[in-house]
């Protein structure tokens, strides 16, 4: 969860410099609610669970910002992007730059991390020209406790509210899943699909949800 610092602090900048009144004032209360949580945390006046909780509704937030259409997403390009991240040296340069040199491991097309308390794994083929965001939900034994039910609800899920990011199955486990193209891949595409892999996550059990937006079936 310390780790959502800095990507935090980064797109909050982003957001703030987009001319539009209800934005920044959607923004700066995010902004506050997530010191506010931080300073507790400090002063150790807040239990863990209560503080991931507040996290994961800012993170819910700030994605929602993000994908919504109250704002041109042009303007998150212009202000939060620059770069094209074509390659695993500029992907890897991105992270540093995001989250810091110490806060990630990996290299060479495989990298993971934290990101509001979800474990996050970046994976690269540049020879085949993909990138996945992957997120560990569900191992073996309790995927296998699923009742067919629910793995068509996660099907459903992929079509109405898990958006580019999905459901899926690897390694016998439950996950979930961006994958895009690495030679038109932006810092916006990759901050969207960090930031909706976790959200998939968060939202397994309730809304299977990656953000706001849902398809009616």
């Amino acid at each position: 969860m310390e780790n959502t610092g800095k990507a935090f602090t980064t797109l909050i900048e982003g957001l703030s410099q987009i001319d539009n009144s209800n934005l920044t004032s959607e923004v700066t209360l995010l902004n506050a609610r997530y010191s506010s949580v931080k300073k507790a945390q400090r002063k150790g006046t807040i239990a863990f669970e209560e503080a991931n909780h507040h996290i994961n509704q800012v993170n819910q937030g700030l994605l929602e910002l993000v994908i919504s259409e109250s704002f041109n997403m042009k303007n998150i390009i212009t202000h939060t992007i620059g770069d094209q991240l074509r390659g695993n040296e500029k992907i890897e340069s991105y992270l540093i730059n995001l989250i810091g040199e110490t806060e990630f491991e990996g290299k060479n097309g495989e990298w993971h991390f934290f990101y509001a308390g979800i474990y996050i794994i970046i994976l690269t083929d540049e020879y085949h020209n993909r990138m996945r965001i992957i997120s560990p939900i569900l191992d073996k034994a309790n995927l296998e406790n699923l009742k067919k039910k629910f793995i068509l609800k996660l099907m459903a899920a992929n079509f109405s509210s898990a958006l580019d990011a999905k459901y899926a199955l690897w390694k016998k486990g439950l996950w979930g899943c961006f994958v895009h193209p690495i030679d038109s891949l932006s810092q916006n595409h990759f901050n969207s699909g960090v930031l909706q892999v976790a959200n998939l996550s968060i939202n397994y059990g309730q809304t299977y949800s990656s953000t706001n937006l849902m398809f009616n079936l």
